[in-house]
């Protein structure tokens, strides 16, 4: 699809996107700016976006709280971020979610478990999947570590599936100080890459380190 036919009413916050991570430069034609963005290591431009919030304020307005508890960007109920990856004629070659570190403790705690609701979702053909072993310094966080990709190849796409759910070296359970419990010391994430089966990328090459 080319970017001038994406529809963009219920979209919102359109910047450059940082590989999955927060937006920085903000972008004021919207989708149509996407060649204001740096190319990524696959040649791509990407451009991050939120889904409109208005339907949410609407809801909170007629006290209707079970709506209200779907607001902001997500997918299968978890909180994500958005983008688009677009070549230099703006044809979208490309799709990027990846969970939302800027979340609660608690919400973030659950953002592996969209690892396997995406490996349900890309039909039945086999997953080329890798587990990672631990670095030095990396523990489980109560018993369970994951540090997983997937990758699959169809007749359309290219598909790129990761999930992480570990302590990194430093994290621990308690403050060894203050003997205290923590929070928040631990790495909990999924992404997702689709990508146009014409896009020149290595998915074995997005198995190392994000």
């Amino acid at each position: 699809m080319h970017y001038s036919d994406v529809p963009t009413k219920d979209f919102m916050f359109f910047s450059c996107g940082t590989n999955g991570g927060p937006p920085s430069k903000p972008l004021k034609n919207k989708f149509d700016d996407y060649h204001l963005c740096k190319k990524d290591i696959n040649d791509l431009k990407e451009v991050y976006f939120e889904y409109d919030d208005e339907a949410y304020y609407l809801a909170l307005a007629y006290t209707d709280t079970h709506s209200a508890g779907f607001q902001g960007t997500r997918v299968f109920s978890h909180s994500v971020v958005l983008s688009l990856l677009f070549n230099n004629l703006g044809i979208i070659k490309g799709i990027r979610i990846v969970t939302d570190d800027r979340v609660s403790h608690a919400e973030r705690r659950g953002a592996a478990g969209l690892f396997l609701k995406f490996e349900n979702i890309f039909g039945n053909q086999p997953w080329d999947c890798t587990d990672l072993k631990p670095k030095t310094g990396e523990e489980s966080v109560r018993g369970i570590f994951t540090k997983k990709t997937c990758i699959k190849e169809t007749l359309d796409k290219k598909i790129f599936l990761r999930g992480d759910h570990y302590r990194k070296k430093g994290q621990k359970t308690f403050d060894p100080l203050t003997k205290k419990a923590t929070t928040g010391y631990f790495k909990s994430t999924t992404r997702l890459e689709v990508y146009s089966a014409d896009v020149e990328i290595d998915l074995k090459k997005l198995i190392g380190d994000i």
